[in-house]
């Protein structure tokens, strides 16, 4: 009831030299009686002494400490803060209207020292034997299983779980609370549960069908044993990230775990299946083996995001997970390359000193570039030498710490390449290049230069490339690659008719081709592989903004992609026609409407408004997706269809197919006045599941009012929408035409109150809002209010997000006349 909690901690150190002092990691705790034992000799400590700035503590115990083994035991207390960090506290309301309570940590990346005193470093491994005293009424879990159970005689009693493989201190995890969990599945002597809030049972079928499918494939994969001796999947109403690979006891923001058979779409169950897989490919590749220090943690999320594809892809091919992995937004390879195609990138691996720079380790870069770079060199050196290369540096450093290069050693010994030499140009600096395609007498030609928004022709940055390469000479097709390891190369491949330089599309790298050989390329569009039609697309939008074609050029290679059938490349085409409509502006917005509508109506038309007998997921999903653009683009129909199915979604979600519930849910918000922005904020709070609670929330923040995008902001900040989605609503708002202005300056007035109240690992994403900016007045306004008021603990994310402002605002100032000759 008064969100505090207690403990004692032992800690079995090694003193190797005399020292004065024991200096340990430790925020937000206070300490009550600290001494130092070697066998049956004691000492009490004399001084305690915390520094905040660093987040540390001295301890010193009269004389100085010999050379030895020691025992250090500390009681302390702390808070159940509620900043989604350290141990905290999640709450939910039940069944029967009661407000409950969970006690739930997150460690990673820093935060351990928030819930017990430790060494708070990822080469510190030790093995945790973890007991907790709960109310009876309570459950609880820890990343290992239970050995013993105690009644304590008041009412609480006391759980003592197995000693833990011994692991770094971001890996250890507390719940406690009003929890249930399925019965366990067991594999080869592995339980598996999924654990939830009471009452939502039924919403786990799906995420326990995946947790054992993927730790099956997972362990075959690597070939190595899991190294825990249980998992549990467990999910919380509060979370700030999607999920947290805690040995044994993974925890999950609600919606990347549970889902309602009856209102579930492909979407939200394939966003299951992609945060579990990654999570469970954690317990090998990162609590196996961990980063030395935290400039590593990029190896351990990009593999991760890496295996999150390939296993999904493994279990439902027909899902087109590779496809959807380069267009889906966030930490995907679709951001990545937009965020590293700006100045202010980062390398994938930098020198990580404070807990801040740690955390600014979490983005479209490490995710998305990383993984990206890695399925890159999979598909270069071989997939047989890549697993081959895995397995060896698993087994070799087991239970230990590494740093990138380990990884790239095990690669060399499997394949015949300098894995190191070429992965180097890709991780240890920002940034990937343009590849300009020429037809040579007998061959072709291959340049490289760095891609920047704003292009540089001083920037001499050079990478690695490797190239696949797909070519028809005299009428027949052919397939080689390269690896580009200067400015130029030629190819001897004959007098080809046209060419593709990233062939299967798992390059990280952008390709222009001359004139000609464009011209050529175009026209094998339609059978081109789906990759390879994406990529096209991708970076022609991307030499649009860079200024080397003209948006309306895009738009006349856009209209070519109006029956493209793969729903992966439809998101790619909306997401650039979205922002066509955001460099037209509010004078050409009725044109840039019309147009979308002229692209993506034939769509619809050939899809139909309902599910025919048979369609695939993926069709269902794709007619949601258009009918979502549609509505949004003043498709009248759409909207009158929206506004006047949004009733019945509200009064019972089951009753309509899943995806064109959320397309309704989202069109109706966007047209929605007053009323229905009531109507659709009880249906926010009532929801019964939080997938659908999500759509709902969506759907406040696509309001067109200004009045109601103030209300919303409001609730951002009181309590009435949930910290943990707080930075994504305020961002939605600040990114949409219509209300921007009025958001940013309830922004800018209230960004003390803004920063007190967000959790500190959620900023980052306030920032993305940015990217809607196109006007120059308010990107000014931006930019001169962060240079008095920096988030200094998100630096790198708002450089990175002024400059995708100011990219816009060159974009826009350069193009609109052009623009409204081609509307």
């Amino acid at each position: 009831e008064e969100f505090v909690f207690d403990g004692n901690v032992s800690i079995a150190i090694n003193v190797e030299e005399e020292v004065s002092a024991i200096v340990l990691n430790a925020i937000e705790l206070e300490f009550g009686s600290v001494s130092l034992s070697q066998g049956p000799s004691s000492r009490t400590a004399t001084s305690t002494t915390f520094d905040e700035d660093m987040q540390r503590v001295s301890i010193e115990f009269g004389t100085p400490i010999a050379a030895g083994d020691y025992e250090l035991h500390i009681s302390f207390t702390g808070v159940l803060n509620d900043q989604l960090h350290g141990w905290y506290r999640s709450s939910f309301t039940d069944t029967d209207g009661n407000e409950q309570t969970i006690a739930t940590s997150q460690m990673e990346a820093a935060d351990a020292r928030r819930a017990f005193p430790c060494w708070d470093e990822p080469d510190f491994k030790a093995v945790y034997a973890i007991t907790l005293d709960v109310d009876n009424e309570l459950a609880a879990f820890s990343n290992s299983r239970e050995k013993s159970v105690s009644d304590l005689g008041n009412g609480k009693r006391r759980i003592a779980f197995e000693d833990t493989m011994i692991m770094s201190t971001y890996l250890v995890a507390f719940v406690v609370g009003p929890l249930e969990a399925t019965e366990p599945v067991d594999l080869d002597g592995i339980p598996t549960r999924i654990a939830y809030p009471v009452g939502k049972g039924h919403m786990a079928a799906w995420a326990q069908e995946c947790a054992v499918w993927f730790l099956r494939w997972l362990r075959d994969y690597y070939n190595v044993p899991y190294p825990g001796d249980k998992v549990d999947h467990i999910a919380l109403p509060d979370f700030a990230f999607g999920a947290m690979e805690n040995l044994g006891a993974i925890t999950y923001r609600e919606t990347a775990l549970l889902s309602d058979p009856a209102t579930a779409n492909q979407l939200e169950k394939g966003r299951i299946a992609d945060v579990i897989a990654p999570e469970l490919a954690h317990m090998w590749f990162g609590d196996l083996v961990t980063m030395q220090w935290w400039e590593g943690i990029w190896l351990n999320e990009a593999f991760a995001s890496f295996m999150e594809f390939k296993a999904a892809e493994a279990k439902h091919p027909e899902w087109d997970r590779w496809l959807s992995f380069a267009s889906d937004r966030g930490a995907h390879r679709f951001d990545a390359l937009l965020v590293d195609s700006l100045s202010s990138t980062r390398p994938v691996e930098f020198e990580v000193i404070s807990p801040d720079d740690a955390q600014e380790m979490f983005d479209a870069l490490t995710y998305g570039k990383g993984s990206a770079v890695l399925r890159m060199l999979e598909q270069f050196i071989g997939e047989d030498a890549f697993r081959t290369g895995v397995a060896a540096y698993l087994i070799k450093h087991s239970y230990g710490n590494t740093v990138t290069n380990d990884l790239w050693e095990a690669l060399n010994a499997a394949s015949e390449y300098n894995v190191g030499e070429i992965m180097d140009t890709w991780i240890l600096q920002g940034g990937y290049p343009l590849i300009r395609v020429h037809r040579t007498l007998g061959g072709i030609r291959l340049d490289q230069s760095r891609f920047l928004q704003t292009p540089d022709e001083t920037d001499q940055t050079i990478w690695q490339v490797p190239v696949h390469l797909k070519y028809s000479t005299g009428g027949e097709i052919k397939t080689t690659k390269a690896l580009l390891t200067d400015f130029q190369m030629t190819l001897d491949l004959g007098d080809v008719d046209w060419v593709i330089a990233n062939a299967g599309g798992s390059g990280f790298f952008r390709v222009q081709y001359e004139t000609a050989l464009e011209a050529a390329l175009v026209e094998q569009i339609p059978s081109l592989d789906d990759l390879e039609r994406l990529n096209i697309l991708d970076d022609h939008a991307a030499f649009a903004q860079a200024g080397l074609i003209s948006l309306s050029r895009w738009l006349t290679l856009a209209e070519q992609y109006a029956e493209e059938k793969k729903r992966p490349i439809i998101a790619v085409l909306t997401a650039h026609l979205g922002t066509m409509r955001a460099v037209a502006g509010a004078d050409l917005l009725d044109r840039a409407n019309a147009k979308i509508r002229s692209i993506l109506r034939p769509q619809l038309d050939r899809l139909g408004w309902e599910s025919a007998e048979g369609e695939s997921e993926l069709d269902s999903s794709l007619r949601g997706q258009v009918l979502t653009t549609l509505g949004t683009s003043d498709d009248p129909e759409v909207i009158k269809w929206a506004l006047a199915g949004i009733d019945g979604v509200i009064q019972d979600p089951s009753s309509v197919q899943a995806d064109l519930m959320g397309s309704t849910i989202v069109v109706a918000g966007s047209n929605a006045d007053e009323a229905l922005f009531n109507q659709l904020f009880t249906a926010y709070k009532s929801a019964p599941t939080a997938q659908l609670s999500q759509r709902f929330l969506q759907s406040l923040a696509y309001t067109p009012s200004q009045d109601l995008a103030l209300k919303v902001m409001d609730m951002t900040l009181d309590g009435e929408i949930r910290s943990q989605d707080s930075s994504w609503v305020a961002a939605i708002l600040l990114g949409r035409r219509k209300v921007q202005v009025v958001a940013w300056k309830e922004i800018r007035s209230r960004f003390d109150e803004i920063v007190a109240k967000y959790p500190p690992a959620t900023l980052g994403r306030l920032l993305a809002g940015l990217a809607g900016v196109y006007e120059a007045d308010l990107a000014r306004d931006v930019e001169s209010f962060f240079s008095e008021n920096p988030l200094t603990q998100v630096q790198k994310t708002m450089d990175q997000s002024q400059e995708k402002m100011r990219n816009n605002v060159r974009f826009a100032d350069r193009e609109r006349e052009n623009l409204a000759n081609s509307l």
